[in-house]
């Protein structure tokens, strides 16, 4: 018998379109509602995650349907919203903006009891730095570490982004801190360990 898959998610234009795409692929899906979660017993079940507020679909999820495969689909993921997912129990984690073919791989592999990460989601789990990583870190600040990866000198960094350069080092020391690290070389290379710079 085809596993069924479960896809909850707001946004009806990408629901259908994972939907097709998953039939597609063989696979019996349902489109479940957040208050009828018990209603259609599934193998797996596609959680859109789209804003904090969602997070308490994955709880609902594991109350109501304890068996079923949990796979998140995230909005613009950071390293760290991967970790959070995974500590709420899916076993899989997947962008939005993936292609459909890769979220139907994870899905695959998700029916078959194995989790499909991207790899620098298990460097981090790896170095086990995922409670004080970088989900520490703002956009700008992970650009400001991909700039300095790249021999951008502070000075040259403080003028793109409109600091003084004594107040970019500021800001730096004050990234540094939060990293858990002493200096610049060793916040690239822990933010190459944490995929942000490459």
């Amino acid at each position: 018998m085809t596993p069924n898959v479960g896809i909850i998610d707001s946004r009806p234009v990408f629901r259908r379109g994972l939907t097709a795409a998953l039939e597609e692929a063989g696979l019996h899906v349902r489109e479940l509602e957040p208050d009828t979660l018990d209603a259609a017993p599934c193998a797996a079940v596609l959680v859109a995650i789209r804003s904090p507020d969602d997070q308490h679909l994955l709880a609902d999820l594991g109350r109501e349907q304890p068996a079923a495969e949990a796979i998140v689909v995230l909005t613009s993921p950071k390293l760290h919203d991967y970790a959070e997912a995974l500590r709420l129990g899916s076993c899989a984690v997947v962008a939005d903006t993936e292609p459909l073919e890769e979220i139907v791989e994870v899905v695959r592999a998700a029916l078959a009891h194995r989790a499909r990460l991207p790899a620098n989601v298990v460097r981090l789990f790896a170095s086990g730095r995922t409670s004080s990583g970088s989900g520490v870190l703002t956009s700008a600040e992970n650009d400001w570490l991909r700039a300095l990866s790249k021999s951008v000198t502070v000075a040259e960094l403080a003028e793109s982004t409109g600091y003084s350069e004594r107040e970019m080092y500021r800001c730096l020391r004050r990234v540094y801190r939060r990293m858990g690290v002493g200096g610049r070389a060793e916040a690239l290379v822990l933010a190459g360990k944490w995929g942000l710079v490459g």
